[in-house]
């Protein structure tokens, strides 16, 4: 047994007074003298017995009476499991990632029932306590500690955010004093409600588990594990031509046990609904759905997937921007004998800004803005363009090379990583192997992915060994076409585009890989969507300036990033606890340079969680690691006082305190 307040025991000395009485009060005799005392005797020792009887009963019940009124003021506690909490350094994560929003017992929200966790915590302690509250969003607000009213008003304030943390991220920025980078010296007392999420959290004995601190989980069990979510999306025809027939394709998820049926999905383009389907989608399995885009589209178009899946709703939508705004800038510098194959190709104006120059023509100033340089042809490399060329390179610019009939090994040695040589019978003709689809290089490149189709033949002007990532290969496992990183991406070609050495620019393969390389050189090319958890975005532009202000744009919300500007591209780093999903547009004063699209990360849609029985594994053995199984904050509430502070006695002894002064007036009146 233990007392909460154990100076009170000096009160015990108050036994002594009823004790005082009954000796100096009870013992007074007062003697009545009769004539004759031999019928006297037996009455008056009978008389003696009984007042002593009664005196004794009254001595004790006051004697209880005051015992047990001190008790109340000591208060005394029985089955106290742990030592009792401190109050100096209270921290209290509380997780309201997205998948809070689930439902757990008694139709409740888990976000919901974890504030009223968070309250019963900040009743536990006494008047004056400090506290430091930390969300996902690990804004200035939890970097210092503060009252209990200031805790309760945030918390009246909290919403659901799309930004995830794993535990190491949490432990880490709880064990900070203050906000600085270093942990506290002196023990804290831990506190975390969240849904212990597998997907986010990651690995609970990646926790350091500082024994200088008290760790007490609190998970929030889901009572539906049943979610449907936006897996992928993307566009059978990334370069959107115009008046071309383009689709939309959309992988929904499931996520549960059970198979959803007749889901209807719905798709909007400018706020109008341009297409609906109905899909199923199997246990824990994907589906494809598929919507037709309409004719003559903006220049920038805002796109939202819609359905219905109640009652984890925050992934119901999904937000994506088709930006057509833009040309792919190429130029191609060439040899004055060098066919027009390469203008055949990107003759398209609608999708292509092309430009063709012989190679004593070509002006440095236009290198720099193109989107993809193609050097077709050239039998030997001025020092100053290999310069200008690496230089393109190392401003993550897109190059493909190819070579001259007469050229030798060395003239691109320079731009390319790996060692070039010259075959031996170069121009024997050798067939192509059909190309992987299943390289990402050609993902949705061609409708039909039989890989029984012809290819063209090609002789070899230039061999750099084996390349097993090769985007062409010959029949004999030798490279054709590959690809080389050196800051930009460099695109080698074997054989020149002439009949005498290949019949590749003859043949149907030809264009789509053509265009292949133009949309990957993009620097304008714009991804369809992002997410909440990214933290820089990359975009390339032309004409950007270092003293250029850009900001993000929703209705009446402007947002000015961290931004840095690095040669042609901009880096922006992403303001968590600002963005919500949605739309933004990224502007630099009056001018508009485009729409983003973000939304939640997808692993916050797996609602999958560490078992109660994960938890007291990973505590086991760990003396300052507490898990707290409760149904709600209620028993919570009981099971804390319990733990830390045991079963109070204090409501026994005020009743035995007044039972005892009732046993008292009662013996006093009636007991004769």
């Amino acid at each position: 047994m233990d007392f909460l307040f154990p100076q009170f025991l000096y009160g015990l000395f108050a036994l002594s007074i009823p004790i005082i009485i009954h000796l100096f009060h009870f013992r007074k005799v007062k003697k009545v003298y009769f004539s004759n005392t031999r019928f006297l005797r037996k009455v008056k020792e009978a008389s003696q017995s009984r007042k002593k009887l009664k005196h004794y009963l009254i001595l004790a019940s006051r004697l209880l009476f005051l015992f047990f009124l001190v008790m109340v003021f000591v208060q005394p506690v029985i089955n106290k499991q742990e030592a009792g909490l401190d109050g100096k350094q209270v921290s209290i994560y509380l997780d309201n990632s997205m998948s809070m929003g689930n439902e757990i017992a008694n139709d409740t929200r888990a976000l919901d029932e974890a504030i009223r966790y968070a309250q019963e915590i900040l009743d536990f302690y006494p008047v004056g306590t400090r506290f430091r509250l930390l969300t996902n969003s690990f804004a200035p607000f939890s970097n210092a500690e503060k009252s209990k009213a200031e805790i309760e008003e945030h918390l009246t304030e909290l919403q659901l955010t799309g930004i995830t943390r794993s535990f190491t991220e949490i432990e880490q920025r709880m064990l900070q004093s203050g906000g600085s980078t270093e942990s506290s010296a002196t023990g804290k007392e831990l506190f975390w409600i969240s849904d212990f999420q597998k997907s986010t959290g990651g690995n609970l004995a990646d926790l350091a588990y500082d024994t200088l601190h008290r760790y007490h989980w609190i998970p929030l069990s889901f009572s539906n594990d049943i979610n449907i979510y936006v897996d992928s999306v993307y566009l059978d025809n990334p370069l959107m031509i115009n008046k071309k027939k383009s689709s939309l394709k959309v992988v929904l998820s499931n996520d549960s046990d059970k198979e959803v049926s007749s889901l209807g999905v719905k798709a909007f383009i400018n706020d109008i609904q341009s297409a609906t389907t109905t899909i199923d989608i199997p246990a824990k399995g994907k589906t494809e759905a598929t919507f037709d885009l309409a004719f003559g589209l903006k220049k920038i178009n805002r796109c939202k997937i819609g359905f219905e899946d109640f009652p984890v709703t925050f992934d119901n939508e999904f937000y994506l921007s088709i930006d057509l705004s833009e040309r792919i800038s190429i130029l191609e510098v060439k040899h004055r004998e060098a066919n027009n194959a390469l203008g055949n190709v990107y003759g398209n104006k609608e999708l292509f800004n092309f430009n063709s120059v012989f190679a004593d023509n070509l002006n440095y100033s236009q290198i720099k803005n193109a989107d993809l340089l193609i050097i077709n042809g050239l039998e030997h490399m001025d020092p100053s363009l290999n310069i200008a060329l690496n230089e393109y390179l190392q401003n993550f610019g897109s190059l493909a090379i190819i070579p001259s009939a007469r050229a030798e090994a060395e003239a691109y040695q320079a731009l390319i990583p790996q060692r070039i040589t010259l075959p031996e019978a170069s121009k024997e003709p050798q067939e192509l192997a059909a190309p992987d689809l299943r390289n990402p290089f050609f993902e949705n490149v061609f409708e039909n992915t039989n890989e029984n189709f012809s290819m063209p033949s090609a002789g070899r002007r230039l061999a750099w060994g084996r390349d097993r990532q090769a985007l062409l290969q010959f029949k004999n496992g030798m490279p054709y076409l590959s690809s080389f990183k050196k800051g930009g991406n460099v695109f080698l070609f074997a054989s020149p585009l002439e009949d005498e050495y290949t019949s590749l620019h003859r043949h149907a393969i030809f264009v789509p890989i053509m265009y292949r390389i133009a949309v990957s050189s993009s620097k304008k090319q714009k991804a369809l969507y992002h997410t909440l958890d990214e933290q820089n975005l990359t975009l390339r532009m032309d004409s950007i300036s270092k003293n250029d202000i850009f900001k993000l744009v929703r209705e009446q919300e402007e947002v000015v990033p961290e931004q840095r500007v690095l040669g042609n591209r901009l880096i922006i780093g992403l303001p968590k606890h600002t963005l919500s999903a949605g739309f933004y547009q990224l502007s630099q004063r009056d001018n508009l340079f485009g729409e983003l699209a973000f939304n939640n990360e997808k692993k916050e849609s797996l609602l999958a969680q560490h078992e109660l029985s994960v938890l007291e594994t990973a505590a086991q053995g760990k003396t300052n690691v507490q898990v707290f199984a409760t149904e709600d904050a209620v028993a919570f509430k009981r099971v804390i006082k319990e733990r830390y502070e045991g079963t109070p006695l204090w409501r026994y002894a005020l009743i035995l305190a007044l039972l005892f002064l009732f046993v008292e007036v009662l013996l006093a009146r009636f007991l004769k």
